[in-house]
């Protein structure tokens, strides 16, 4: 699909394609000017709502919502009520998922490996 600059482009032609073919002999984005204002205007039309062009990075990322708050246990309750094997589990498991809903796939590699090793664990203390 081409947008209007692209149909009627009398730039450059180096990130709007000209009816005509020709492209200027500026050097293009990162070199010229104008190229660099059409580079920066593409990337604005076309970045998804969540990103944010001035800093090339996803708005709002590492600012994790009320709900994944909650799966950190407080200090008073990690260090006064260790968690049984259970439910440590099974807040990794709720903590991967939130992770899988954001798509953060760090996260999920995290959450992933800390049961891995939470199981080994387990097997190692009952024998198995």
């Amino acid at each position: 699909m081409t947008t209007s600059d692209e149909q009627s482009n009398t730039g450059h032609g180096h990130v709007y394609p000209r009816a005509d073919g020709v492209k200027a002999r500026c050097g293009g984005p990162g070199l010229c000017e104008v190229c660099s204002a059409d580079q920066a205007r593409k990337q604005q039309e076309h970045a998804p709502a969540d990103f944010d062009t001035a800093t090339m990075s996803v708005k709002n990322y590492y600012h994790p919502t009320p709900d994944e708050v909650s799966f950190h246990p407080q200090p008073s309750e990690a260090i006064n009520q260790p968690l049984t094997y259970a439910e440590h589990r099974r807040r990794l498991i709720e903590y991967l998922q939130a992770k899988v809903a954001l798509s953060d796939w760090h996260g999920v590699s995290d959450a992933a490996n800390d049961l891995r090793e939470l199981e080994a664990h387990e097997r190692g203390k009952s024998g198995r």
